[in-house]
């Protein structure tokens, strides 16, 4: 269920809201986020049953499954590691590792998408101001982006740096 809808929510989803980072000589701090994504599920049911699985496999940590609107030939050759994207309309994301790591897939899958959306369509808004002789600079970026035909294009997990890595592509989008 979880698969088709995901897949569901590629075709057409929104991305709207904001997020803030704030900069000092300190460093970087995330202020916060409003983004979200939506989906009109209008039609779900009746695109479900035009689902086919395509292959899946099960870790000890979570079941994977790999679905598509049509048939699709999988090479079921093993490869060590392939290379990372060079599509150049890849947009990549990233989580950390945590004890749910299906949690950091979808948390780092979430990120490659917004980033996607404010690749497209952005508006940025920068304040700054003084405190106590610093200067923290504060920057806020605004999407309102409809999407379509999202693809996840390729995923790693880097156990070296503790983080997981997904790339999409939606190189058609709408802007809104």
């Amino acid at each position: 269920d979880d698969a088709v809808f995901r897949l569901f929510k590629d075709q057409k989803c929104r991305i709207k809201g904001e997020k803030a980072t704030a900069t000092s000589p300190s460093g970087t701090m995330q202020m916060g986020s409003t983004i979200h994504i939506d989906s009109d599920t209008t039609g779900l049911s009746v695109f479900s049953k035009r689902i086919i699985k395509i292959d899946s496999c099960r870790t000890s940590e979570m079941l994977l499954m790999l679905v598509s609107t049509r048939d699709i030939e999988i090479n079921c050759t093993r490869i060590k590691q392939p290379s990372e994207p060079c599509n150049g309309s890849a947009v990549p994301g990233s989580a950390p590792v945590y004890l749910q790591r299906s949690s950091s897939w979808i948390e780092a899958e979430r990120v490659a998408r917004e980033s996607l959306a404010t690749g497209i369509s952005a508006t940025v808004k920068v304040v700054d101001r003084k405190e106590n002789d610093r200067v923290v600079k504060t920057i806020i970026t605004s999407t309102d982006v409809m999407l379509s035909n999202i693809q996840t294009i390729h995923r790693r997990l880097d156990k070296e740096n503790g983080i997981v890595k997904v790339w999409v592509d939606g190189n058609r989008g709408i802007v809104r």
